[in-house]
């Protein structure tokens, strides 16, 4: 029984111990030996979370780029797969280089959350890291010149997604763009996260816009989340379809035209894949790590006891990106609040027209450099934090080109960059 914090340290020490003895390291061991190649370079990962499709996702897209060049086999170990949330078609897709080890011993999983670094043997490579030390180390080998390694879509996978798509009156190659809204009933468990959460009714001036403009809108996500109703049948909620299969996910997000998302799991698909993105509803983090070209709309900030929006530079100020709950918010005394359907839908109209722009303008440019300034500026100041450090946080990815600032959401709100 857990009656103090003292008590609650000793109790994370003694599954330390436990994790890190030579007995756990050898069931390890015994798991992967049947998966190795033999004489050839092995990496051994093991990732904690396989319920989280963004946890899935983005630890092996890290993964590729990081490694994948450097060994024949990168054997992925998780927890089962008979689990609430999890999606075994993410683990089809990101290189014949890959094999999973589904293992039953209840321990292994929790060796995913260690930061023990890189541990060399004659036979293999065992990489014990936290998934926040992973992306680090992604995004700053990126902005170091490494080439990102996206996931290839098998054409196996590829052909049923297109027997799908014709069974719905769509043709395989209509454009169609990919939406994923985390509402208030996703994960009702979870409600300090309600800060990253959205309205999917402010959508309908963007889903409308998208309609007009000739494109398929696929809404991905959880079914427990609101219902997308709209009359057009170009509009499909697809975890409500009668043919709905995990697979789709993965087909939607590796075909879209682009995909329109938040800071959610499922973004992280579009991702790996290498699809174009627009994220709105966005939050400050310093472990977000979007494609260069992808395009940003921040959520609203507002200190509620002047009523006043906080710039750019204030929300890093203020610590916003460091919160990791509503009541960080509330303790700060900050109101947050979601992107306007003006806002979505000038957005949504800015990722059609790139689609045909010859390349951005200069005043475009001038936003990004501005935009990138304030972000350096923040990032030079939490380097020197013992604490973010220690968490592996030093790393902000807007100060680097990861991600561009939607021009129209500059235009709409000039007090954002407070640009002269």
């Amino acid at each position: 029984m857990v009656d103090s914090l003292e008590d609650l340290d000793r109790l994370a020490d003694d599954i330390k111990t436990q994790l890190t003895s030579p007995e756990t390291l050898e069931r390890l061991f015994e798991e992967v030996a049947p998966r190795l190649v033999d004489g050839g370079r092995n990496l051994v990962y093991v990732l904690a979370q396989v319920e989280r499709i963004g946890h899935l996702t983005m630890e092996q897209f890290f993964l590729k780029t990081l490694h994948s060049g450097m060994y024949d086999r990168i054997i992925l170990v998780t927890g089962s797969l008979d689990q609430p949330g999890v999606n075994p078609a993410v683990l089809d897709v990101p290189g014949p280089e890959f094999v999973h080890v589904e293992t039953t011993e209840p321990m292994l999983p929790f060796l995913g959350f260690l930061d023990g670094g890189l541990m060399r043997t004659p036979i293999l490579d065992l990489l014990l890291v936290t998934p926040q030390r992973l992306t680090r180390d992604f995004g700053r080998a990126v902005i170091q010149g490494a080439p990102l390694r996206h996931f290839v879509l098998p054409e196996a996978t590829r052909a049923r997604g297109d027997r799908w798509m014709r069974s719905i009156g769509a043709e395989p190659g209509e454009p169609f763009a990919l939406l994923h809204v985390r509402d208030a009933n996703y994960r009702p468990d979870k409600a300090h996260h309600l800060f990253r959460c959205a309205d999917i009714r402010r959508y309908k001036s963007a889903i409308d816009r998208l309609v007009r403009s000739g494109y398929w809108v696929f809404r991905l996500g959880d079914a427990s989340s609101f219902p997308l109703e709209h009359p057009s049948s170009r509009v499909v909620d697809v975890v409500r379809h009668s043919d709905y299969d995990p697979f789709l996910d993965v087909y939607l997000a590796a075909c879209c035209t682009f995909a329109v998302n938040q800071a959610s799991g499922p973004e992280a698909l579009a991702r790996a894949f290498g699809r174009p993105a627009l994220t709105v509803n966005l939050n400050l983090e310093h472990l977000r790590l979007p494609l260069p070209s992808d395009r940003l709309v921040f959520k609203h900030f507002r200190f509620v006891a002047e009523g006043t929006e906080l710039s750019y530079a204030e929300m890093l100020e203020a610590g916003i990106a460091t919160f990791g709950s509503s009541k960080d918010f509330e303790e700060a005394g900050i109101l947050v609040e979601e992107n306007t359907e003006e806002e979505l839908d000038a957005a949504v109209a800015e990722m059609i027209a790139a689609g045909s722009a010859c390349g951005p303008a200069d005043a475009e440019e001038k936003l990004q450099v501005r935009f990138q300034s304030i972000g350096r500026a923040y990032e030079e100041r939490v380097r020197k934090d013992p604490e973010i450090i220690a968490k592996h946080e030093d790393f902000f990815a807007y100060a680097h080109p990861f991600g561009r600032l939607s021009t129209s959401f500059a235009k709409l709100n000039p007090g954002f960059l407070k640009l002269p």
